[in-house]
């Protein structure tokens, strides 16, 4: 676990440089769009296992 966070530290700021020197909304709709998919699929997992 220790790990993969400080892996997260390091990559995190490059990816995001990167997308920003590519287009500066990038990091921003990116970040946005895995976030609106992580809670449209908790919400459709939430959704399956109340129907059990």
């Amino acid at each position: 676990a220790q790990g993969l966070a400080a892996m997260g530290r390091a990559v995190g700021p490059t990816w995001g440089g990167i997308l920003f020197g590519l287009r500066y909304p990038l990091p921003f709709l990116l970040t946005a769009s895995l976030l609106s998919f992580a809670v449209a699929a908790g919400l459709k997992l939430k959704k399956a296992d109340a129907t059990i």
